[in-house]
């Protein structure tokens, strides 16, 4: 935030307290004794979203203080002013919004007139008329009349959004608005959580008036978004967004641009796909097709004549997106040395720099947006600098950086920086808010990051356009008749976006006296327990332990879930019947299956024994050695994933021995194949996600501390090792499977592999503390794939919940 006047936290509360007070003679009266003394001011030809911030400000002012302002479109017999909005009045005092940056806005009170006035930009009229309702939005009909190809319709944040009853989208540039909440909050307004019968505050006052003041207050990004599947269709979650200044100063689109096309799978043209072991893979755009690239050009200029005006085309990748092209990989494309978070960057950089040059011959004026994730998250080793055309949405994982896997975040952000001659206009930070999310399925447990968001704004001022964070909503089959916002538990979600949002605006917010005041003014009596509650979940959350929760493992446990609910109850001890106890109760409320949690999460699929071994055994696919036939003891089949029989045609066996010198577990898998020559095992890379698009053997096991390795294997040996750990220090950062041997018959292969106890942790297996397990078969060598388990649970295999309980016998 940029200011020319002291607009702090501690600024708007003196500047509250000074309305209860005695003011200086420049004061703007609005009320006087619950009496209006002041009139707000339109344009004569205000459009909707004007005569919205109006009515914003009219219906706040009355909720405080009882009193009725006029709206009129001149200046009336009342003794002060307010105007809403540029107008001819504004033009005749001199005020204007032409020196604000973005979509600031300025608030001026002097000499019996208060002005409140913004910059205003409103793409929904300027780009995706006449898209902007629901019923009248670009059908994939017309879209696909108007191309003549079965593509699907541009994903722009445009129509669907529209909010008729505001007369603005969410990401409208709405300064004006900005403004009047602006005041308000000078008033002691706060506007925590979208239901405004528990999240809004505002305090009475009998009489109302504004110090003499000239503030003007810019975003320190122009991207400010919040995104979710129905941004701003509820009037009263619209204007808790815009309380919080949520909006954008020009239209930036970044969506999966290239996947619009691929997105019909076999209805698409063939040539956009890749072919992997001999048959199109529609999870794989062929990115070097020349089909492909000429016919994306094609649909990019279509998407500027439905919404013209926009500066930038989108290039974002297709989601999704798991393996390339063979050809393309032989080409050395496939970088699988890089990780799964750069093996692709340099395959999508290629088509990436292609259709920019293409377009830029044609129209050099043409900005464009790219994606950086997954595989593409790393920067590529072919580009030395970024376009200057060229944004970049980099995609981060803020909420989980005490883990390994996304801890690297901010170094990746500087490598892009590195690449780039500004970043305050390539660099475009995408970031998820979803622990909550219906689509996460985590438990409803506190999820507070304060320390992490000081760290990711620190680092993006002046080197990045803003932020684009998806946030969880509501699913269709979650929503109430009578809804009034579409933010999924609000209670444990509200606090991070309101913090992030108002450090888009204010990159010195002292975090701390904020949230002081909020536990003050939302928790009343229960202040210190409700900031103990937070801090604590804060603890919990940072801990570098594994996000899913498991009987044995992850960041969350029985004790935890204990403190919460305690602090809580505590808490309610202090607040009697009173608005502070609703809101305490609406956070009890979405936390109440956690009371459940670890009593449902133990595992419910029987069991299976292993043995303990006198031998030591060689590890070489030989399942005839003594170390599998001593004692006569038989090896456990596989059954179909969903309904639990065993197939007749094929077979599938399991068995487990521990060694001796309790070092570790050995597993074998029998695989009968009566297609030996069919067999599917095109990947040669350790660790790559190409293996699964073979014929595989998936062995995934949970020891007694919460530890969670998963190897998949296919016929060739080539082998993906994994570990999802309770503690980052407890493993390497590369989690490795030494020891496999493949070994193929004339109609069956075999895999035995030895699991070292040491790396996971790993104690024997006992009644006491067995190990989770399960194991699936993908066979790809038959007419269609076909899915086998130890324990069957369907699309539930990775879930821990699924394994069944693996205990070892003498």
């Amino acid at each position: 935030m940029h200011t020319h006047s002291p607009t702090t936290l501690r600024t708007f509360l003196l500047t509250a307290i000074s309305i209860l007070v005695a003011l200086p003679s420049q004061a703007v009266d609005l009320v006087t004794n619950g009496k209006p003394v002041a009139d707000i001011v339109i344009a004569a030809d205000a459009i909707k979203a004007t005569r919205t911030c109006a009515e914003e400000l009219q219906r706040h002012l009355l909720a405080m203080s009882g009193a009725t302002l006029a709206i009129v479109d001149k200046p009336s017999d009342a003794p002060n002013h307010i105007y809403v909005g540029a107008s001819e009045h504004t033009q005749k005092l001199g005020i204007s919004v032409d020196d604000v940056k973005l979509d600031g806005y300025k608030i001026i009170a002097k000499e019996h007139h208060l002005v409140l006035i913004g910059r205003d930009v409103f793409h929904s009229q300027n780009h995706f008329a006449p898209y902007t309702d629901r019923a009248h939005d670009l059908s994939q009909k017309t879209w696909e009349t108007m191309t003549g190809h079965k593509w699907r319709t541009p994903s722009f944040y445009g129509g669907g959004g529209y909010n008729k009853e505001c007369g603005f989208i969410l990401y409208d540039a709405t300064g004006t608005l900005y403004a009047v909440f602006g005041l308000l909050e000078q008033l002691g307004m706060r506007w925590y959580m979208p239901d405004e019968a528990l999240g809004l505050i505002r305090p009475h006052h009998d009489s109302i008036s504004i110090a003499e003041q000239s503030v003007t207050k810019e975003p320190e990004f122009g991207q400010r978004r919040f995104a979710d599947n129905q941004p701003g269709v509820y009037r009263q979650e619209m204007m808790w967004y815009k309380s919080m200044g949520v909006g954008t100063s020009k239209v930036i689109p970044i969506y999966h641009a290239v996947g619009r096309l691929t997105y019909f799978g076999k209805e698409a043209d063939p040539a956009y796909f890749g072919i992997i072991n001999g048959k199109p893979n529609y999870n794989s755009p062929k990115l070097t097709s020349e089909k492909l690239r000429a016919d994306f050009i094609t649909s990019l200029n279509f998407t500027r004549q439905v919404y013209p005006g926009i500066e930038y085309d989108s290039l974002g990748q297709p989601d999704g997106w798991s393996s390339i092209d063979s050809a393309d990989a032989a080409a050395g494309f496939d970088q699988s040395e890089r990780g799964i978070y750069g093996n692709f960057s340099n395959y999508a950089w290629d088509f990436n720099l292609d259709i920019v040059k293409r377009i830029s011959a044609k129209i050099p004026e043409r900005k464009f947006t790219v994606m950086a994730y997954s595989g593409t998250t790393i920067p590529p080793t072919t580009v030395d600098k970024i376009p200057d055309s060229v944004l970049v949405g980099l995609m981060q994982h803020s909420t989980g950086w005490m883990l390994p896997q996304w801890s690297g975040d901010l170094a990746v952000r500087q490598e892009w920086l590195k690449r780039m001659n500004d970043g305050r206009e390539q660099l475009l930070i995408m970031d998820h808010y979803l622990e909550q999310a219906h689509i996460r399925n985590a438990p409803p447990a506190p999820v507070f990051f304060t320390k992490f968001m000081q760290a990711n704004l620190k680092a993006a001022y002046d080197h990045a356009v803003g932020y684009d964070i998806e946030v969880p909503w509501i699913p269709s089959n979650e929503i109430k008749p009578d809804a009034t916002n579409n933010l999924r538990r609000p209670g444990l979600s509200h606090l991070m976006i309101y913090l992030h949002a108002r450090m888009m605006w204010e990159r010195n917010l002292d975090m701390q006296a904020t949230l002081d005041e909020y536990y003050r003014v939302f928790f009343g009596p229960a202040q210190a327990e409700m900031k103990q509650f937070h801090e604590f979940g804060e603890a919990v959350w940072s801990r570098p332990e594994a996000r899913e929760v498991t009987a044995n493992g992850g960041f969350l446990k029985q004790a935890d879930i204990d403190q919460f609910f305690a602090l809580l109850t505590a808490a309610k001890d202090k607040t009697g019947n009173s608005i502070y106890t609703k809101r305490i109760a609406l956070l009890e409320a979405e936390m109440q299956p956690l009371k459940g949690l670890f009593a449902n999460l133990q595992r419910n699929n029987g069991g299976i024994a292993g043995y303990w071994s006198h031998l030591q055994p060689k590890i070489d696919g030989d399942f005839t050695k003594p170390f599998w036939t001593d004692e006569g003891r038989v090896f456990t089949p596989l059954s179909e994933m969903f309904t639990g029989e065993t197939p007749h045609h094929i077979s599938t066996k399991v068995a487990f021995r521990w060694l001796p010198d309790d070092s570790g577990l050995v597993v074998a898998i029998e695989c009968i194949e009566p297609k030996m020559d069919k067999l599917r095992a095109d990947c040669k890379d350790r660790d790559s996600y190409a293996i699964f698009n073979d014929d595989t053997v998936e062995l995934r096991l949970e020891t007694a501390k919460g530890i969670r390795p998963f190897i998949v294997i296919n016929p060739n040996g080539t082998v993906l090792d994994e570990c999802v750990t309770t503690r980052s220090e407890d493993l390497a950062s590369f989690y490795t499977v030494k020891n496999i041997a493949v070994k193929k018959a004339a109609d069956r292969w075999f895999v035995e592999a030895l699991i070292e106890a040491k790396p996971i942790e790993g104690q024997v297996p006992s009644k006491a503390f067995p190990w989770g397990v399960n194991i699936c078969r993908q066979r790809m060598a038959g007419n269609a794939p076909e899915f086998y388990m130890l324990f069957p649970s369907g699309t539930k295999f990775k879930d821990p919940k699924a394994m069944g309980n693996l205990i070892m016998r003498r």
